[in-house]
């Protein structure tokens, strides 16, 4: 009777039945071999065919026939936050027929977001998203997919759930357009699927992608890179969300200074102060200027608007500065970059995005000391002798990203009277270039308790 009982589980856990077909999946065909092959050639790019996602997590299926092919083209991670398992099986073929699995067919697009905590952030869907339209640009993926369908069928946000989007225009509008050039025809949209809807899935059910095709952000690139690949290509995003929204593209930068604000974040303790000097420079200079406060869940066609009415962008660094990419040809951005805020090279995310285009000059001012900083308590400001090297960790990140900013007038004064003429004699972005300012390297301790003076 024992062995009766064994024999009978033995069966069952060797020959589950198919997992019953979902809205998102089908049943597996019989006739997949279940290998996972995978195609990196491209720095921009991963394709992976027939990956395979089990209890929240993806695995390569990998056998005795392409194991030595294949296990030196994985690497641990898939993305940034989400990692890859090798499974080695003696026949990928038979474990697969065996089982309880489901197939989403096509060429499904992994949306692995960098900083989950932060879904509003849209300075880090802009450095997202970016890399996705070179890619679907591009089409070389293409080339490298198994199947019949030459388009994206499905988008699975690997990391986010769907009402953590909610309310995010800009967000919804630029995926819209960042996958325009992988689709079928203008106007269509992917299967929309995200993280929480997968949990529906038992433990023990399997989940087949034909083609998964993971884009290569700066996190992940290998050369950091970061940006349009082309001016050409930057320049006609910028034309293509104005057309999209039935707005007039600007074909060059008014005499309007904007200083923009974030609603209930980034703040500049002395705004007043700063907009006073700028209304000063505007009316020395023939400028206008105007204040212009928003948030992540404005309209997307307000951000535009607001960016086509910009000559010149005054804003400190954070997630509203996104919009930038929108900026006419001419204009420019002066950056207020806060103290100690340079892990991964955070200072260039806009410059990265700006300068990309080709036809939009970015300056900067650093805080260079704590002295122009405000912490919200005495215990905040203890990573006041922190260097920037040593700021990496999340707590003293979220300080100096929340602390208030004390903006240094009069050298921002002095910097906008030295570029803005140049500005004005429409001089290109190569002869107005300045460096960009490099974090302090404080030698006077690690800031750590035993160390402060």
């Amino acid at each position: 009777m024992l062995v009766f009982v064994f024999v009978l589980l033995y069966v069952a856990a060797t020959s589950a039945s198919p997992i019953e077909p979902g809205w998102f999946f089908s049943s597996l065909p019989s006739s997949i071999d279940g290998k996972t092959r995978v195609n990196a050639a491209s720095k921009t790019h991963t394709v992976y065919q027939n990956l395979w996602y089990h209890n929240q997590r993806y695995l390569a299926l990998l056998d005795s026939s392409s194991q030595d092919e294949q296990r030196p083209k994985l690497k641990p991670e898939l993305s940034q936050n989400t990692g890859l398992v090798p499974f080695p099986v003696k026949d990928a073929k038979a474990f697969a027929k065996n089982l309880k699995a489901g197939w989403l067919p096509g060429n499904t697009l992994l949306l692995d977001f960098p900083f989950a905590a932060f879904p509003e952030n849209i300075g880090h869907w802009q450095e997202t998203l970016v890399p996705v339209y070179n890619v679907m640009s591009s089409r070389d993926w293409l080339q490298e997919v198994q199947g019949n369908s030459k388009h994206i069928d499905t988008v699975f946000m690997l990391n986010l759930r769907r009402e953590q989007l909610k309310g995010l225009d800009w967000v919804w509008e630029m995926l819209r357009l960042v996958l325009e050039p992988g689709m079928p025809t203008k106007g269509q949209s992917p299967t929309l699927l995200f993280y929480d809807q997968t949990e529906g899935l038992s433990a023990t059910s399997w989940l087949a992608i034909e083609n998964a095709i993971v884009v290569n952000d700066r996190y992940i690139h290998p050369e950091g890179a970061a940006g349009f690949h082309t001016p050409e290509l930057g320049q006609a995003f910028r034309k293509q969300a104005f057309l999209d929204q039935k707005l007039l593209a600007p074909s060059k930068a008014p005499m309007t200074i904007t200083l923009l604000s974030a609603h209930g974040g980034e703040e500049v303790i002395n705004r007043q102060e700063l907009l006073g000097m700028l209304q000063e420079v505007g009316q020395k200079l023939g400028m206008r200027v105007r204040p212009y406060t928003v948030t992540p869940q404005a309209p997307f066609q307000s951000h535009l608007t607001a960016m086509a009415r910009t000559g010149l962008l005054v804003s400190r660094h954070g997630p509203m500065m996104a919009s930038s990419i929108f900026l006419p040809p001419g204009a420019a951005v002066l950056e207020l970059l806060p103290f100690n805020w340079n892990w991964k090279d955070f200072s260039r995310i806009y410059l990265n995005a700006t300068r990309s285009l080709g036809d939009i000059h970015h300056f900067a001012w650093l805080a260079r000391s704590a002295k122009f900083v405000r912490y919200r308590s005495e215990n905040e400001s203890r990573y006041a002798h922190w260097t920037a090297a040593e700021c990496s960790s999340r707590e003293c990140l979220e300080v100096h990203a929340t602390a208030a900013m004390v903006a240094d007038v009069e050298t921002i004064k002095h910097i906008l009277l030295k570029i803005i003429p140049g500005l004005q004699k429409g001089k290109s972005v190569a002869q107005l270039r300045q460096a960009w300012p490099e974090a302090v390297q404080n030698s006077g301790g690690t800031g750590l308790w035993w160390d402060v003076a």
